[in-house]
């Protein structure tokens, strides 16, 4: 049962795999097209699948981190020059700050706390100082924290906004062109958006409602019609449809009708996959197994696409080139089947067959980081639970294991 819809499973303890490329191909996971790198969670693993080239990618051993972790950011925390990941740990109530990716030494995992159900993450320069800070949604409290980065990892809690019902998603972004980050905030237990203006010194308005459908689960934020204004996407798991927000650039939305998709739309992608320039939309229906891809216009409106397969339960995805072909791919995280999917793009808006990569127990995100600084994407995975289905295609050679045991992050040759 996925924890976005359900109450969560409390577990003793959460293992996250890490995968990196080797200069000959490791024990590669799966083969797509080119070089990419994957990274998936699950509640009870985290996974970071490495692209060795071609698409293949390789496979690191297991991290420790907190109970169910639930979704990942990505940013360089203590100014080494490597990015960091920020795990938010729905169960344990904490964010887990990973560090030392691809390094010898170990490193300590530090866990922060932040409140009750941390279900997403934002990072941005919240106040100004040219440091990283994190925003937490907490799905238990109806809440944002704002954690104020030191630039050396460590971090200090500075304010706590109040949303709507049951936040899962979060995003940063500049609503009004007044150069400081915003917050907008999914409530999925209702049927709205939470924007948070920033005042520029780590601190945020009180939230502005924006009406969607029904229990949003997932956000975005891009341009869809060209004025250089902020738009934003959700993804309405109840209602079978996109709501699409057109900015004004002032701080309002206006609400521009729902793009229908297919059932449970849980996640939504927003990336230029015919090279038109212009922005398309793609969403995950979990109960259909697929993927609704929509092909947006000059007008910011949008035409119907293919619907791709996928594997079972699609619930996270990315858009990223990960073969390095130059166009766009596709990339779910299947909750049912334990699976990612990996879906090649071939530039014009279609979409090559599906390829499977095996992962832990229910898959639930995905980004698409480059962790080690070889210029070829990685995959970060999130999970739901700590079994492992084995994958059909497999191969082996040496790799570079990323291992977390009680709290000590060691890449070990």
């Amino acid at each position: 049962m996925r924890l976005k819809h359900v109450a969560a499973v409390s577990l003793a303890a959460i293992v996250a795999t890490i995968l990196i490329p080797a200069s000959g191909p490791s024990r590669a996971v799966a083969q797509a097209p080119e070089d990419g790198d994957l990274l998936s969670e699950e509640s009870g693993s985290l996974t970071l699948f490495m692209g060795a080239g071609g698409g293949t990618f390789h496979e690191i051993n297991t991290v420790t981190v907190g109970d169910y972790p639930y979704a990942v950011a990505v940013a360089d925390v203590n100014g080494d020059g490597r990015p960091e990941l920020a795990v938010a740990n729905s169960d344990a109530d904490t964010v887990s700050l990973v560090f030392g990716l691809g390094l010898a030494a170990c490193q300590p995992v530090q866990n922060l706390t932040v409140g009750t159900g941390p279900t997403a993450l934002a990072a941005a320069d919240f106040d100004g100082d040219g440091r990283p800070d994190l925003a937490v949604a907490n799905s238990g409290d109806n809440a944002v924290v704002v954690l104020r980065g030191a630039g050396d990892g460590s971090f200090e809690r500075t304010a706590q906004v109040a949303v709507g019902p049951h936040p899962t998603a979060l995003i940063a972004t500049d609503v009004n062109h007044d150069g400081v980050p915003d917050l907008v905030a999914a409530d999925t237990g209702g049927a709205s958006l939470s924007l948070l203006l920033g005042t520029g010194q780590g601190r945020f308005h009180p939230a502005v409602s924006l009406p969607v459908g029904r229990n949003p689960d997932a956000l975005l934020a891009t341009d869809v019609n060209g004025d250089g204004n902020v738009d934003l996407v959700a993804s309405d798991f109840r209602d079978d449809t996109l709501s699409l927000l057109l900015g004004d650039g002032e701080g309002g939305f206006r609400n521009a009708g729902p793009l229908p998709v297919g059932r449970q739309p849980d996640a939504v992608v927003s990336a230029d996959l015919n090279r038109d320039g212009i922005p398309d939309l793609a969403a995950t229906n979990f109960e259909d197994n697929t993927v609704t891809v929509l092909y947006g216009t000059v007008r910011g409106t949008f035409l119907p696409g293919p619907q791709l397969g996928t594997g079972d339960g699609p619930d996270g995805l990315v858009a990223a080139d990960l073969d390095g072909d130059g166009t766009v791919d596709l990339a779910t995280a299947n909750y049912d089947d334990n699976s990612v999917t990996l879906l090649p793009g071939r530039g014009d808006g279609t979409f090559g067959p599906p390829q499977p990569i095996y992962t832990w127990t229910h898959p639930t995100s995905l980004s698409a980081p480059d962790v080690n600084g070889d210029g070829i994407l990685d995959l970060v995975v999130t999970s739901s639970g700590m079994d492992r289905r084995p994958s059909p295609v497999a191969s082996h050679a040496a790799a570079t294991s990323l291992v977390v045991l009680e709290g000590l992050a060691c890449a070990i040759p």
